[in-house]
């Protein structure tokens, strides 16, 4: 975790000033402590990339992360720092520019995540690439657990009793099935969801880009929906019109893990 956050802010600060040299990963551990005093509000760009250098320098030196930074809105914990330029390069990967602004917000805890996967490549990829990502969550102080493999873990997970109603679940699928978005827009579906949180992710390659596709046609291992459905309109559109999150990645497991982290505390 600690070193997370030294890539983060010294990512951040080597971005801003257009360098591209690689950052050497170094040993450093986590403060005995962490506290935090802090006020909602926003910084900067030019007062986020100084905070970004002055954690930078002090693990640089310390060789561990600060339990808390000064900023103008208060105290924020290392905690709050990680989400905090999590947000601020998961927006840099998205807009390919840094954040005029970035919003700060106290410490949260983070709702349990469980994380489903279809099958993309094999069962031993698929399996450990879904272990990484936990693990790396876990890591970050997140209760994150595997819940399985297969062409229905998606729903299966929902039906079961064990997965708590405040769970944050999320499925990574290698291909985009239209009958599984329509579905997720269903009353049906919302009822058996609960207040349990779906999130979704695609690894495109192999998965088809739905972000701004006009037409998503139906899959053809689609043996479950209608003879009817042909496919559905605006995909990404429909996802965000009825409250579901994703992403749409190539595989880079700290990349997912870090929108999953991300999701789990809003």
């Amino acid at each position: 975790m600690a070193q997370y956050l030294y890539l983060l802010t010294t990512a951040t600060v080597q971005i801003k000033n257009n360098q591209n040299s690689p950052i050497i990963l170094l040993e450093a551990t986590l403060p005995g402590y962490s506290e935090e005093q802090l006020s909602a509000g926003t910084l900067s760009i030019s007062q986020y990339v100084e905070f970004a250098q002055r954690i930078s320098s002090h693990i640089n030196e310390n060789h561990q992360a600060p339990p808390y930074g000064l900023i103008g809105l208060g105290k924020i914990s290392y905690q709050s720092q990680i989400y905090l330029f999590n947000h601020i390069l998961n927006s840099y990967l998205s807009c390919n520019a840094l954040p005029a602004t970035a919003i700060v917000k106290q410490f949260a805890l983070c709702k349990p995540v469980w994380i489903t996967s279809d099958n993309i490549i094999n069962t031993a990829v698929d399996t450990a690439r879904m272990q990484a990502i936990a693990n790396l969550l876990i890591s970050w102080g997140v209760n994150a657990n595997v819940y399985g493999l297969g062409s229905n873990t998606h729903y299966s997970v929902l039906e079961s009793n064990n997965i708590p109603q405040d769970a944050l679940i999320v499925n990574i699928y290698g291909g985009a099935c239209a009958a599984t978005i329509y579905e997720m827009g269903l009353n049906s579906y919302k009822a058996l969801k609960g207040s349990r949180e779906v999130y979704s992710i695609w690894i495109s390659p192999p998965a088809l880009d739905i972000r701004g596709l006009a037409w998503l046609p139906r899959a053809h291992d689609d043996d479950f929906s209608s003879p009817s459905f042909t496919g559905l309109a605006n995909p990404d559109q429909f996802l965000t019109s009825h409250g579901f999150n994703f992403l749409v990645c190539g595989g880079d497991i700290a990349q997912m893990a870090s929108a999953i982290f991300n999701e789990a505390r809003t």
